[in-house]
């Protein structure tokens, strides 16, 4: 009898343990390629993440919108949304259990500034109402990708419209 009520206890850490384990949160976030919002689709699951799991729940999203958006995007802006990161959240979604990445939310350096800097964003505003700079332009600077401008194989007009970020950067950078 004693026996059975230990292997009993036993089998219950067990279990409790795998379902622990095996019980994970999935969070997939995406960005926009055009206002740089974001998306999360969560997903409560049970499984391997990036192997075999079957859902527990519905899935649901919160999106998150960025001031590039709320500045300069009306409200029936279309999200262009792309793959940005997956990670599951083990331990009853507490813990962060890794991640595969995608390609977007690249940010050049001056959108980084617009999201993170409201000076910034009072800054760039200033130059957008005072025809210092056309809102036309601004959008097609934020969408250039970080990691152009600085080849030889890039086209005159990228390397001007990176000299134009960089400018506008040290502008403000030292008034």
């Amino acid at each position: 009898m004693k026996l059975r009520k230990i292997f009993l206890v036993i089998g219950v850490i067990v279990v409790l343990l795998l379902v622990s384990y095996l019980t994970f949160k999935e969070r997939n976030t995406y960005s926009c390629d055009e206002c740089f919002s974001k998306r999360s689709v969560c997903e409560w699951k049970f499984g391997m993440w990036m192997a075999s799991s079957i859902p527990l729940s519905p899935a649901w999203e919160e999106v998150m919108e960025s001031h590039v958006y709320n500045s300069f995007f009306s409200k029936d802006h279309k999200h262009q949304w792309t793959f940005m990161q997956g990670s599951p959240y083990n331990f009853f979604g507490t813990t962060w259990g890794g991640c595969a990445l995608g390609s977007g939310g690249q940010w050049n350096e001056l959108v980084y500034y617009y999201e993170q800097d409201p000076r910034f964003r009072e800054f760039i505003t200033k130059k957008v109402n005072t025809k210092e700079l056309e809102r036309s332009q601004l959008l097609k600077l934020i969408t250039i990708p970080p990691y152009v401008g600085k080849d030889e194989s890039d086209s005159k007009e990228v390397v001007e419209d990176v000299k134009l970020i960089n400018s506008l950067i040290y502008e403000y950078d030292h008034p």
